[in-house]
């Protein structure tokens, strides 16, 4: 794959409908195969690469799979077949959660890894899977995970400062165990993510009390419940276009939730914060250009909006300062050092000190720049292209699909492009 995307600077106008929150559709198909019976999830969106994956998992895994009319059936009949080696793509979510929920069995499993998952650093997964009493281990020549359970512990300890989704798997697992659990966690990073793990964890009736972010009490015994579910737009994605527009442009994007727990919401309150035109509907969110001025963000709870952020400081007046980016390294890419290097080369004036990003806006010159094959790099780039001097030029584009397929066919859309 090696797509060169150009960017001509223009501006944006339309309405466009929000993708499907990768992470909510993600925890919908494993609560559904973890519960009786079937349930329906809806999708407004075609899926993504990472929503794919975890799909052709579910059938590897033995479930029926019944897709119609904008709706997924997921009959889960548990009839894992023989080869228990099943593939997670590049979806860091979906191998994180299945190597602590499939850890439950006492089957030897393989998890395969590809594209930008496998060079990604393992060691804090391998180090606390064996904490629970599982035999684990990374082939790094095949990029295969080899687990083998059962989890021995019901008191857990975790350091969550790396993230979130090794304790999404944990509440996800341990409501299936025999007997009470409790996960005490130390200095955790993107509780949001937990409060929407917890809320839909909720809507298939398992029940999860939080003690201030610190410790998780889960009942044993409980069970999945089927039902019908319906995953909120995605602000992670969505936070592209919005910032496209309050750089250079307008839009209306409809089938986001005001009121969700995605963190990446807090994009609606920084926008309004550097001065761009905001309109709040019961249906829609609207976003109109306007002199944007610099700003101080916080990101550890919201590292996946700091690239279209790095695109929103470029365009601002003054020094805008992006705090919290460490969690940026073992990403896709090591996003830290690709923002500074990719947006360098349109001319950006960003370096980084200790742990945040210092940007002075300027005006962003054309160039050829490289995604890093690293989706949220390349639609930042994308983005930063609209309000260049000159054309930019995207190397290996379509890694965009990895969460949000239909970017282009909408940037084309506003831009009128062809």
């Amino acid at each position: 794959m090696n797509d060169i995307f150009e960017i001509l600077p223009s501006r944006i106008n339309g309405k466009i409908i929000a993708p499907d929150s990768k992470s909510e559709m993600i925890r919908y198909m494993i609560g559904a195969m973890l519960a009786n019976g079937i349930s329906v999830i809806h999708n407004s969106s075609n899926l993504c690469n990472d929503a794919q994956v975890t799909l052709d998992f579910l059938k590897d895994y033995g479930n029926k799979i019944d897709i119609d009319n904008e709706k997924i059936a997921i009959n889960s009949l548990h009839n894992i077949r023989e080869n228990l080696t099943f593939n997670c793509g590049e979806s860091a979510l979906l191998f994180r959660m299945l190597s602590i929920i499939l850890s439950l069995s006492d089957d030897e499993i393989h998890l395969r890894a590809e594209g930008s998952l496998k060079n990604r650093n393992h060691q804090q997964l391998i180090d606390f899977l064996d904490s629970l009493g599982v035999f684990a281990k990374w082939d790094n020549e095949n990029s295969i995970l080899t687990i083998k359970g059962p989890i021995k512990s019901n008191k857990i300890q975790l350091d969550g400062s790396s993230g979130s989704q090794i304790l999404t798997g944990l509440l996800f697992a341990m409501p299936l165990m025999n007997d009470d659990s409790e996960i005490i966690v130390e200095n955790l990073k993107s509780k949001p993510y937990i409060d929407l793990s917890i809320r839909i964890l909720k809507e298939f009736g398992i029940i999860i009390e939080n003690i201030n972010y610190k410790i998780f009490k889960i009942k044993g015994n409980q069970q999945f419940k089927s039902g019908s579910f319906q995953p909120e737009g995605c602000w992670s994605s969505s936070a592209n276009f919005l910032v496209a527009a309050a750089i250079n442009g307008n839009i209306e994007i409809e089938g986001l939730n005001t009121n969700s727990l995605q963190p990446d919401r807090n994009i609606i309150e920084i926008l309004k914060l550097v001065g761009a035109k905001i309109e709040l509907t019961e249906k829609s969110i609207k976003v109109e250009n306007d002199t944007l001025n610099s700003f101080n963000y916080n990101a550890s709870d919201t590292p996946d909006l700091v690239p279209p952020l790095v695109a929103l400081a470029c365009n601002c007046k003054g020094t805008t300062i992006i705090s919290g980016i460490d969690r940026l390294k073992n990403k896709e890419s090591d996003r830290a050092s690709v923002l500074i290097e990719e947006f360098s080369k349109l001319g950006a004036k960003i370096k980084r000190i200790d742990n945040s990003f210092e940007i002075i806006g300027n005006q962003l010159s054309g160039r050829n720049v490289i995604s890093h094959n690293d989706h949220r790099i390349a639609m930042a780039l994308a983005i930063a292209g609209l309000n260049a001097t000159d054309s930019v030029i995207i190397d290996n584009i379509d890694f965009i699909s990895k969460s949000y397929p239909e970017f282009i066919s909408h940037f084309k859309k506003l831009t009128g492009a062809n």
